[in-house]
């Protein structure tokens, strides 16, 4: 019998694959967990500054509302009668006792 040793292949992968280049994965692997942390910070960021400005705007509402109702009770009180009243008096009118009134008896139309 003759018998030779035979040599066992080895069950890696091919050559040129990652398989024999670790650091390619791992670098590969780092660089998408940089860009996907930073993504995620761009969008944390985003989100809060958003939340601020909706914030504030809703301040600035309700600001608004606040002044709106003021201005409807001031129009509310100076057009109150005693309010009118008072006015009169200030500017010194007096009621009208002899009123006439003017009455047209026919109406004048301009033509072309």
């Amino acid at each position: 019998m003759n018998c030779r040793y035979v040599k066992p292949r080895r069950l890696s992968a091919r050559r040129g694959t990652t398989a024999h280049r670790p650091w390619l994965l791992l670098s590969t692997f780092a660089a998408v967990s940089v860009f996907s942390i930073v993504g995620y910070l761009v969008q944390v960021s985003s989100t809060s500054a958003k939340d601020s400005e909706i914030s504030r705007l809703g301040n600035e509402v309700s600001s608004l509302k606040d002044d709106c109702t003021r201005a409807e009770l001031h129009l509310a009180q100076a057009s109150s009668v005693a309010a009118v009243e008072a006015k009169i008096q200030t500017l010194g009118m007096v009621p009208a006792d002899n009123i006439e009134y003017l009455t047209t008896s026919s109406v004048a139309l301009a033509q072309k």
